[in-house]
């Protein structure tokens, strides 16, 4: 395990599905929690919260707002529309460790998922891409 901490980030907002049901989607990650602090001073229309994790693997390098580090994670994201359409949209699915090196995340494909996320890149939306499939990483842009 690293020893390079960084912060979740959380918005609990109303579902676009439901506006009376609340959701409570990561957003992003930052390295620096007074970034988080000054995003719930910015953003005082969602409920926001946090939580730390260590970076795995990334010893060597500083993880730094810009780069790249993967969030695995085994809880299903699908969720379904009111029209009954199924969606991989939104995900509250914690994340249970963050990973640097992309070789490292692709063989955690074999027992969960994999969120691709950019270091301080904030989605209110909660919408970062998901590799369920070792195919899936070609689709990907990083």
């Amino acid at each position: 395990m690293g020893n390079q901490k960084v912060f979740l980030l959380f918005a609990k907002q109303p579902s676009p599905f439901d506006s009376e049901e609340m959701i409570d989607p990561f957003i992003g990650i930052v390295t620096d929690e007074r970034d988080c602090e000054r995003f719930e001073a910015e953003h005082s229309e969602y409920e926001v919260s946090w939580e730390e994790r260590f970076i795995n693997d990334s010893e060597g390098h500083w993880v730094e707002p810009g780069d790249t580090v993967y969030g695995y994670f085994y809880m299903s994201t699908i969720r379904e529309s009111p029209e009954g359409e199924v969606l991989d949209l939104l995900t509250d699915a914690a994340i249970e460790s963050v990973i640097y090196q992309q070789a490292n995340a692709r063989k955690m494909l074999a027992i969960g998922h994999i969120q691709v996320i950019t270091v301080g890149d904030i989605r209110l939306d909660g919408n970062f891409p998901v590799v369920d499939d070792p195919a899936d990483w070609e689709k990907i842009n990083n």
